[in-house]
Order: structure tokens, then sequence, then C-alpha cells
């Protein structure tokens, strides 16, 4: 960047220590003092635009402490990233002719996890409850402090700070142990945290300051850090969100991963609407791992992943009970992905000849579908694939009575059935469901 325009923004961040301050909530409970970035010590405000610290006589403005805090960063990056927390705009585009990035001295990709986890940037990794996330990435975590191989792949030893904030410390000190990896020096724990955008970012910004060699912040859960509304959150926000923690990411050059839940009751043809939330969190992230698990009482599983920076994939896991660890079975095919949808279901679930009553619930149920859909999305699901249906020779009604609801549903040659949904003549009086 001209040395003209590195010198307006300048001028134009003269005066503004204080308002930097209170942007990033820097200040302490005693008035004009804050923590210096330097040694650690208190460091006070002399006047409107400088700061000193007695205890380690560093001294200076605004630049001066941006260059304390994010010493690897480039003094153009630094003057972005104050306007930015300042909400000065910079009206000047940073561009690069084709020749410039062919000669630019740029360092390869580098990975925490070989192949699968970036050493920088922002990934989800997005799950049903009770799945066993919080045991992956607590293996993830032991396996980068001791620097072991993680789901079949190398690791490259780093510290690790986990926010498990659904926990205790009784439970994190158990599946600690259960893990191995009590004891270790560079893994460190947090069950409480403040809200983004209420001094979240200043709690890790403050640790990662006074630690050292951090390589992965792990959030568990996203939504423990949040500020729930009463509105449902707007892509907007829940890109700001990404962006608040990406920036933690850039800013110390580490990975940060996100542990989500995906929606309960949603059957979504896109795996990727399976993540709670709007598209402001997919949009957001850089990588995305879709843990899924067919069933609870069975260890198999499936993760999914995809990202700017790793090629797509899919891996076979198995969860052992015995040991609390997902075994690495090997990569799957695309095609396995999917997991039954309805009309394949209904196509295992009924023999030709036979017939079905009860509820909803309970139909769900024995397809195994409860986790993905609800009562009311099934019988959406039913009309919208009516003709899928009947091909295959299944019809189906609805029936009430003042005691239950219930669906018959049956399954005959093609050309001798009812059309899906229509209601039988002897059952005209008690089924108020159809128009």
């Amino acid at each position: 960047m001209e040395d003209e325009v590195v010198n307006k923004y300048r001028e134009r961040l003269r005066g503004k220590l204080y308002s930097y301050l209170e942007a990033e909530r820097l200040l302490a409970e005693e008035q004009l003092a804050f923590t210096c970035a330097g040694c650690g010590g208190t460091a006070r405000i002399a006047d409107e635009e400088t700061w000193f610290c007695p205890e380690c006589g560093r001294s200076g403005g605004l630049l001066e402490l941006a260059a304390l805090r994010w010493s690897a960063r480039s003094e153009w990056d630094r003057i972005r990233a104050l306007c930015r927390i300042l909400r000065i705009p910079v009206t000047e585009l940073e561009t690069f002719s084709s020749r410039e990035l062919r000669d630019m001295a740029l360092q390869p990709r580098d990975y925490l996890v070989e192949g699968l986890l970036p050493r920088e940037g922002l990934t989800l990794l997005a799950a049903p409850a009770k799945t066993g996330k919080s045991w992956l990435v607590l293996q993830l975590a032991s396996a980068l402090v001791r620097e072991q191989p993680f789901l079949g792949r190398p690791t490259h030893k780093t510290r690790v700070l986990y926010l498990s904030l659904e926990d205790n410390p009784l439970r994190l000190r158990e599946r600690s142990r259960v893990m191995d990896c009590l004891g270790s020096p560079d893994l460190f724990f947090c069950t409480r945290s403040e809200l983004l955008g209420r001094g979240f970012e200043e709690g890790v910004d403050s640790f990662l300051r006074r630690q050292q060699g951090i390589g992965l912040v792990i959030v568990d859960t996203l939504q423990k850090i949040r500020e729930v509304g009463r509105e449902s959150p707007s892509y907007g926000a829940d890109y700001r969100t990404m962006d608040l923690l990406k920036e933690l990411s850039e800013r110390y050059k580490l990975a940060v991963l996100l542990v989500h839940h995906t929606n309960k009751k949603e059957e979504a043809a896109d795996s990727m609407n399976m993540v709670s939330g709007t598209m402001g969190i997919i949009g957001g992230v850089d990588g995305i791992w879709l843990l899924r698990r067919p069933s609870r009482l069975e260890g198999a599983g499936m993760l999914q992943v995809t990202g700017r920076d790793t090629d797509d994939m899919l891996l076979r896991l198995n969860f052992e009970k015995e040991s609390c660890r997902w075994q690495y079975l090997g990569e799957g095919e695309a095609e396995r992905l999917t997991q039954p949808g309805l009309v394949e279901c209904l196509d295992g679930f009924l023999e030709e000849g036979e017939e079905w009553i009860g509820t909803a619930t309970e139909l769900l149920e024995q397809l195994g579908l409860s986790e993905r859909m609800s009562c009311i999305s099934l019988s959406s699901r039913l009309k919208e694939l009516s003709g899928s249906l009947a091909a295959l020779g299944i019809g189906w009604e609805k029936r009430t009575t003042r005691q239950r609801r219930d669906l018959h549903l049956w399954r005959r040659g093609a050309g001798e059935m009812p059309a899906l949904g229509e209601l039988r003549e002897e059952d005209a009086g008690e089924n108020p469901f159809l128009s």
C-alpha cells in the first residue's frame, strides 16, 4: 500500500486511543488504565492520544499499541483492523495485478490435521444432539497436544484451548482420563464465557496473549456464546457472528473449531441445510464437518467434510463405547452420504399385501425417522410424494376418532389401489383431515 494512503489513515486514527479501548473493552475498572500488551502490566493513558506503562517503560499511541497486540501483521493490516473496530470506512481497494500475484512469496497451505483441519481458519462441526461430537473434539484436542494421529491422519503438535461450555470440571476430568490426556500442560479448559460482543472476544484475547503457542480454540457449543433474541436469527446476524470469530482466527493465525447442532426435525435433500440457523453460518465459515449417526444405539457414523482449503470427503467412522473414541474405517462413496428418504423407508417397510395402522409418531419411530422429521412434516411429505408412492403400490389415508388419530398404510399392485391419501368410502364420516 502506498505511503500516501497509509499516512491518510494514520491521521484518521489519531486521537482514537480511548475510543478503541472502549470498543475493545480493554479498560480496567480503574479508569484510564488497561493491560499492557507488552508485559501484561498496568498501562495508563497519558492523554487523548498516548499511553505509557510504568512497569516496562513502553509508551506510544494507538498504532504502537496495535503493533504490540498484532505483531505478526503488516502495518496496513493493523490499520484496517483498527478502522473496522472503530467503524471508520476504508475506501481504498487493495489491488494487485496478476503479475504481482504470480510473484508473491506465498506460504503453502498448512494443516494441524493433514488434509482435514487447516492451521488457520474457521471450521464448523455440526451434528444432532447426543451423537458424540464432544467426544470427537476432545479426541482431536488429545491427539494434537500429544501429536498422535486423528482419524487416520497425521497431526502437528500444538496447544489447545477447549471452551466446553456445556460441561463441568468433574465431567471434563472423567472424560480426559478416558481420553488419556489428563494432566497435559498444553490443554486448557474453560466452562464459562461471556457472549460474543459482550466480553467473549476480550476474554479469549487476554488468554491468548498470556498463553503462547495456542494453535486451536474449540467452542462447544456455538449457541452458548450467541445472544438469544426474541426473533429468529437473520442471515446478516449469523454472518456477523462468524465474522467476529474469523477475526479471532486471523488475528492470532490459529484454527477455531465451532461445535454446533443440526436441525432435529428436518429431512434435507442437501445435507448442508441440516445445519441449524441461516445460510449465514455456512457462508461465514471456511470448512464444515457434518457428523451423522443413523442410530445412537449403534456405533456406525459418517463424517462429511467440505471446505475452501480441504478436499470434499466422506469418512466412515465407528464409535467404540468402551474407549469412547471414534475409529476411522476409511473413506466412503458419495452416494452413501444421503440417508434413506421417506419413499425408500416405506418401500422397505411394507411388503405387497401388507397394511399398517398407527399414529404418525409410531410410524416415524418404526421407520427410524423420528430425529429427522416431525409428525406435521410427515403428513405434508406423504402428499408431496403421492406419485412416487403410487408407483410402488403404496396407499395411505388418515383416520381419526375422538380418542386418537391414526395413519392407515397399505400396499397392493400398482393398478389396484385408490389414489394416495384418498379417503375410502367406508371411513368417510371419520376423517376431518382430508378436504
